[in-house]
């Protein structure tokens, strides 16, 4: 819109500056319908794509999530080229100049701190790829799941697209929230030992206990629940919409479940997060404290009915690991007795 208000005042005809408007607002549809595609891609398929099901769930993901990245910058590429000639032919690369403008330093200073605190993360893991003893597994991760040079890479173009080209709807959240649904469902069955996927046939209960969901390993999946739950939570002490109120709270509480029968300990310092950072928006209305109690009254609710869970179907769970198993102090009543009780649940277990 800078390059109209200018030719504004420079007194375009309005003829001009409508035919500008409407072409610069087509170019902002096209990058933001290519960055929706990408994002309901990764929010919504990401966590339930798999190939050769835990045999090559690492490899499998790495591809799914590099390829549909570089799908998107290419996309993006392509459309910025053909743009651009339109914007040469039309506008005589007004454009065109004006975007690389943006890249001078006077202009770059400008940028949010979150940018720039982005570029730093880059560029010390550039530095830290070129010093290394191993340059080649340092840039592609292949030594250390992936997690190289050209993944942060990745993750950084994929930031700044997304952020600058996309805009921000709330109904990518509800995608990335139903899907984290049935991983969340997936890996409660798998603590019930159904195997609902059919995954660990012929795999011995040490090692398949250890997989869990579409997502593998045990700390990949709780750290996945766990954003969920970060994410469930955010939306429903925010959301004034009793409808998708009921729906975020919903996952908030299958988000706990799925968390506390996820057997790791990543799990603790997720939940202490979340219940120790809350309170800080939380706190300054009325509205706030309630919704801070219901959470907590829910959490403390999921860990009585895992208490009950693991008594009434002993022999068919896995058994509490991690964060479930570990001591919790809650206040309530047994039976007709009317007199409250400090109970310790020793890993789901009342003493």
């Amino acid at each position: 819109m800078e390059q109209t208000e200018i030719a504004r005042e420079q007194g375009a005809p309005a003829a001009s500056i409508l035919a500008e408007q409407a072409w610069e607002g087509k170019v902002r549809k096209v990058f933001s319908w290519i960055v929706s595609v990408y994002l309901c891609v990764v929010f919504g398929a990401f966590p339930l794509y798999f190939h050769n099901y835990y045999y090559d769930i690492l490899v499998s993901k790495y591809q799914f999530y590099w390829l549909s990245t570089v799908a998107m910058l290419a996309s993006c590429l392509i459309a910025a080229i053909v743009f651009a000639c339109m914007d040469l032919k039309r506008f005589g690369g007004a454009h065109v100049r004006r975007f690389f403008g943006a890249f001078r330093p006077s202009e770059l200073k400008k940028q949010p701190f979150a940018y720039k605190a982005l570029a730093v993360f880059w560029g010390l893991a550039l530095i830290s790829t070129v010093l290394s003893d191993y340059v080649y597994e340092s840039f592609w991760g292949n030594e250390g799941r992936f997690s190289g040079f050209f993944l942060i890479t990745l993750y950084v173009l994929g930031t700044i697209v997304s952020s600058k080209y996309g805009r921000m709807r709330k109904w990518y959240l509800d995608v990335f929230l139903a899907s984290s649904v049935l991983v969340c469902l997936f890996g409660i069955t798998d603590y019930f030992q159904m195997d609902l996927l059919g995954w660990k046939k012929g795999v011995s209960n040490e090692q398949g206990n250890l997989f869990v969901s579409t997502l593998g390993n045990i700390n990949t999946y709780t750290a996945f629940v766990a954003l969920t739950m970060a994410v469930a939570c955010g939306c429903f002490v925010s959301e004034r919409k009793v409808g998708r109120r009921i729906w975020y709270y919903l996952v908030s509480a299958l988000a706990f479940f799925a968390l506390i029968t996820g057997q790791s300990d990543n799990a603790y310092l997720s939940l202490g997060m979340l219940f120790a950072v809350m309170p800080l928006f939380l706190f300054t209305t009325w509205r706030g404290i309630a919704d801070y109690g219901i959470l907590a009254a829910t959490f403390m609710t999921v860990i009585k009915a895992v208490d009950t869970v693991n008594k009434v179907y002993a022999d068919q769970v896995i058994g509490l690991g991690g964060v479930g198993n570990c001591h919790w102090v809650v206040l309530q009543r047994r039976g007709n007795d009317p007199r409250w009780r400090l109970i310790t649940y020793n890993g789901g277990v009342a003493d």
